[in-house]
């Protein structure tokens, strides 16, 4: 019934019946997530409401919980409320003008990503250094280390701290090189530390380890027209390029990142009328008025070299 009211643009019908819902308390815990999903396409007040009054039918819900303060984040009058509701869950505590952490208290993944999130958007970055070292000490698992270091390092990007990123990075590769969010946060700590042909490297091993995902060919095709640095030969490291060879090594990038992702078009199209690749472009809108299929569009721009591609897309080499 609140999938009918919304696909209908019902509101108003979908906000009174949610609240029956909730009142006869037909709502289970099992459904929270999926009604939360529907409040978000509607508008931030429903869903913060909702969210309020399932926390407090759910105490024990964290992944309801951490949602809850995510929205708390977004109005200046519940930014406070939502500070103290993630350092409730991680058992964060202020004394003497120091941090500490609740003794035996532990939290899931998806919780300790809420933490970070709020911190993060409420620009509590030097809080969440000082923070940051407590949750290593008391977190072993590897997923939960690499969660914490890759916040730690977009903390100190925000605060213009790349060498302190740097080297938070280097320890994020050495507990698990084989996670592409990893490889991802080092690109962006060697990007700010002007190390830029180590850069490209970093976001080659994104692409070799995720080729799934669109954003990774965005990102090296956006960065190849920004710094103009390719790899020209695989036996070669990455080096300078000329303005007029940026073309020829970005293009393919994109291209192969909306085989991969045929719905991500409009971003591809965005991509290329930004840099000026206006005959590119024109081809490429032809090819999708004329409704070719992924394969067709990428077989259309054979000739363009795809090696470059190729090479990232290696498995053996990381």
């Amino acid at each position: 019934k609140l999938r009918q009211y919304k696909e209908e643009n019902k509101l108003n019908e979908f906000a009174s019946f949610l609240a029956k819902v909730l009142q006869k308390g037909y709502l289970d815990e099992y459904d929270c997530r999926d009604v939360y999903n529907l409040c978000r396409g509607i508008n931030t007040p429903l869903t913060k409401i909702y969210l309020e009054e399932v926390v407090r039918l759910y105490p024990d819900n964290e992944e309801m919980a951490g949602f809850l303060a995510r929205e708390l984040c977004k109005s200046n009058e519940t930014r406070d409320q939502a500070v103290a509701l993630v350092n409730e869950m991680v058992g964060v505590t202020r004394k003497n003008g120091a941090y500490e952490l609740s003794s035996g208290k532990h939290v899931v993944y998806n919780t300790l990503g809420s933490f970070f999130t709020v911190y993060l958007s409420m620009h509590k970055q030097k809080e969440l250094l000082q923070i940051a070292p407590l949750l290593l000490g008391q977190y072993q698992k590897i997923s939960m280390q690499g969660l914490i270091m890759r916040n730690m390092i977009s903390a100190y990007l925000d605060v213009d701290q790349p060498q302190d990123a740097l080297n938070i990075s280097a320890k994020l590769l050495a507990l698990d090189s084989a996670d592409d969010r990893n490889h991802h946060s080092r690109y962006r700590a060697l990007r700010a530390a002007d190390q830029q042909a180590e850069a490209i490297e970093s976001l080659e091993n994104c692409i070799r380890i995720d080729s799934t995902y669109y954003d990774y060919y965005s990102a090296m095709a956006g960065f190849i027209c920004d710094e103009h640095i390719a790899r020209s030969d695989v036996q070669e490291k990455p080096h300078a390029i000329t303005e007029q060879e940026r073309e020829a090594y970005a293009i393919p990038f994109i291209l192969y990142g909306l085989y991969k992702n045929p719905g991500s078009y409009q971003r591809t199209l965005d991509f290329l009328q930004r840099n000026q690749f206006e005959y590119t472009y024109t081809r490429l809108v032809k090819l999708l008025q004329n409704s070719a299929s992924p394969q067709e569009i990428l077989n259309s721009f054979d000739d363009y070299s795809f090696d470059y591609v190729n090479y990232c897309l290696a498995k053996d080499i990381i």
